[in-house]
């Protein structure tokens, strides 16, 4: 099970921290992540406090342009980079770099009508790198397109060079045009566009490939396209636009740059993501004789990421009867969740809310503690009530340093000077970004960072509160 990208974030922390070295990291394409925001907050914002370290971070703007910040949450320095600038950019890169995919001398195992055509090779290398400018991007959709048929361009036409488009949403055109010139049965422009569309709102790493992603295409755009056929014409033919991923140990699929997913986002409905979260819950199997929904059986993808949907979508109404459903809370990924239960709107899913945050931190009180010795564990444990593994009122009350000292045979200072040496260290752990290890399968083995232990009084209301909550969360789910 691979673990969650906090934690490996955290291991990189903890890694470049204890090293001696002046490390280099380069960080390339931000903004093409999965969420820049997380990789900010979880990993760049604590490493650029590490002495002797050096960061380059590779990133179109995020958000708006006319903003000095390229990455927001990170602060400007004066060592930016614009590599727009005409003096980044020597006229040759991109010639060469078409030039080299036209020709793919090196990898024989390509499709090319210009292999073993160098002075062809040359003229249309030379005629697409003009009109791309610098956009490599551009060059590279165009550069597909001419090699995906089997005619070469003909030089000798008038004006051969300006058919070739100068920006990416042109050059998407062109080569989605190329799929018709194509003439395969079955497959054109419309239906690649259909089936990359639902892409092009992926969240996560991405969409599994199968029944999903093509329900989710005809939900869109009211089609009937099937997994086998169609979706398997879409890998023939526009493999070369999608990346494959890995979420939750299977792979996942989303579009190679973010230019083309802002490309098809506007030729989508409005109301796409509506149309999506329907379909989510659609395609999630019904309680056999009773309301609601089997999340148990349902697919990964939609117990991880149909929360954020809704929200997206604005469905505050089924997004207020999720937060309701117990069965739902305890199948989904709780780091998820939480971020998009801010749309909430009613009184009873604002309460399940607040429980449920309760609950998440209650059940990975065990983990933090755990990292701590076994001194440090029974002191905070017989001092504040930790114990859930008992049932007893009085085993879960808070003692003062007085009893906890009697039930630990331990003086009142020793239980004060180890209480304080164990909170620091938990404080310590939240500052520097340092979780503790957990497989994201349930409820129960999530990570709380340990900066929610800063203020003592109120993490001893939480743990208390939350206790019905964790019982009922920790029950087996039975299937009628």
């Amino acid at each position: 099970m691979p673990e969650p990208a906090s934690q490996s974030a955290e291991r990189v922390v903890l890694a470049v921290g204890k090293s001696r070295r002046r490390p280099v990291i380069v960080l390339d394409a931000l903004d093409e992540s999965v969420g820049p925001g997380d990789i900010v907050s979880a990993l760049l914002s604590k490493l650029i406090h590490i002495p002797r370290i050096r960061i380059l971070v590779g990133s179109r703007h995020i958000g708006s342009r006319s903003s000095r910040l390229v990455v927001p949450g990170l602060r400007q320095h004066d060592d930016t980079i614009d590599l727009d600038l005409p003096k980044y950019l020597e006229p040759p890169d991109i010639v060469n770099y078409v030039r080299s995919r036209l020709l793919s001398t090196d990898e024989p195992w390509v499709k090319t009508p210009y292999r073993n055509r160098p002075e062809l090779a040359e003229a249309v290398a030379r005629a697409i790198a003009a009109k791309a400018g610098n956009n490599y991007l551009c060059a590279r959709i165009v550069c597909s397109s001419v090699m995906s048929v089997d005619e070469v361009v003909n030089i000798h036409d008038e004006d051969w060079q300006e058919k070739f488009p100068n920006d990416i949403r042109a050059a998407f055109d062109g080569f989605l045009e190329r799929l018709d010139e194509l003439k395969v049965v079955g497959f054109n422009k419309r239906i690649a566009i259909t089936l990359l569309t639902p892409l092009a709102f992926g969240e996560g790493e991405g969409l599994p490939r199968g029944y999903l992603w093509t329900s989710l295409a005809n939900s869109i755009f009211h089609k009937n396209y099937t997994d086998k056929t169609d979706l398997s014409n879409l890998f023939d033919y526009a493999a070369a636009y999608i990346i494959e991923s890995t979420e939750g140990g299977r792979s996942v699929y989303r579009l190679y740059h973010e230019a083309l997913a802002d490309y098809l986002r506007k030729t989508a409905p409005r109301n796409t993501y509506s149309l999506i979260s329907k379909a989510l819950l659609q395609v999630t199997p019904n309680l056999p004789g009773q309301d609601g929904k089997c999340w148990e059986i349902a697919d990964p993808y939609i117990r991880t990421h149909l929360a954020s949907y809704l929200s997206k979508a604005g469905l505050t109404d089924e997004l207020d009867s999720l937060m309701q459903d117990i069965r739902y809370l305890v199948c989904a990924d709780p780091e998820r969740l939480l971020r998009a239960l801010t749309r909430v709107r009613s009184e009873k899913a604002r309460q399940a809310t607040r429980v449920y945050r309760l609950a998440y931190l209650s059940m990975t009180t065990d983990r933090i503690i755990a990292t701590l010795t076994e001194r440090e564990q029974n002191v905070l444990r017989t001092r504040f009530g930790l114990n859930r593994k008992t049932r007893s009122a009085e085993m879960s009350r808070p003692r003062s340093y007085k009893e906890t000292a009697a039930e630990l045979a331990l003086s009142p200072r020793q239980v004060r000077d180890t209480e304080a040496r164990a909170l620091r260290q938990l404080r310590t752990a939240g500052r520097t970004g340092r979780q503790l290890q957990a497989t994201p399968t349930s409820l129960a083995e999530r990570v709380v960072p340990a900066s929610y232990l800063e203020d003592t009084a109120r993490f001893l209301g939480l743990i208390g509160f939350a206790n019905q909550v964790v019982e009922l969360c920790q029950r087996p789910v039975a299937l009628p």
